[in-house]
């Protein structure tokens, strides 16, 4: 009982600075290996394995049992408002002008045009803020297949190439990035029938699709 008490004291000094999550339950599991704490949180996001193990050597030496273990059992939560699911908050919340919403619009259509026009790609949500070197934009899709990186740069490069979402005076709607990878999202996704995964054009666009092998790409910049 005590290691248990010790130990959501931990969890719990860990989670106030993270507003993101939420802890819902703290468990003790007693292995003959060593003892093992579940830790039952919900949040946006999943916990990066890296952190579950700073948190994992914190645990140990402030407890002072080298062999405990790590479990966080991870809800995922989604917030949804009138535009949709919120991707980017400030593209729900942020005090923006009238004029930077209009270009918010089009930017926002021009990239869930490009998206639908790859091969039975639908988009289910899509938001773009602006930062300081330009546009980001994160957009959630489905479909049969997942999107390659390829895909991404694509939709990335039709939507710098369009007046539209260039706007007047502008060379891109969004900054355009040297480095291109593809990271899981990794998190339940019901809809899709599985898991979801993220493919990240650089800082430009980001997309969510369905669950498949994890990779990563890079291009140096020109």
């Amino acid at each position: 009982m005590r290691l248990l008490q010790q130990a959501e004291q931990v969890a719990r000094e860990v989670v106030a600075t993270r507003p993101d999550i939420v802890l819902k339950d703290v468990e003790l599991v007693n292995l003959p290996t060593g003892p093992v704490l579940i830790a039952s949180i919900e949040s946006p996001r999943l916990p990066n394995p890296s952190r579950i193990a700073r948190f994992e050597a914190l645990l140990r030496e402030r407890l002072g049992e080298q062999r405990v273990r790590v479990i966080v059992r991870a809800a995922e939560s989604v917030d949804i408002t009138s535009k949709g699911r919120i991707l980017f908050g400030g593209a729900h919340f942020g005090g923006t002008s009238e004029e930077e919403a209009r270009r918010r619009r089009t930017i926002e259509e021009t990239v869930r045009a490009n998206l639908q026009g790859l091969p039975d790609t639908f988009v289910t949500a899509i938001d773009a803020v602006r930062q300081d070197s330009g546009w980001a934009v994160r957009a959630e899709v489905v479909g049969p297949r997942v999107l390659a990186p390829g895909d991404v740069h694509t939709v990335e490069e039709r939507t710098a190439s369009n007046r539209r979402a260039r706007g007047p005076g502008s060379a891109s709607p969004y900054r355009r990035p040297g480095h291109r990878e593809a990271v899981p999202g990794g998190q339940r996704r019901a809809a899709a029938g599985g898991s979801r995964r993220t493919l990240r054009a650089g800082p430009g666009i980001t997309v969510s699709s369905p669950l498949a092998p994890s990779y990563r790409v890079s291009r140096c910049p020109q």
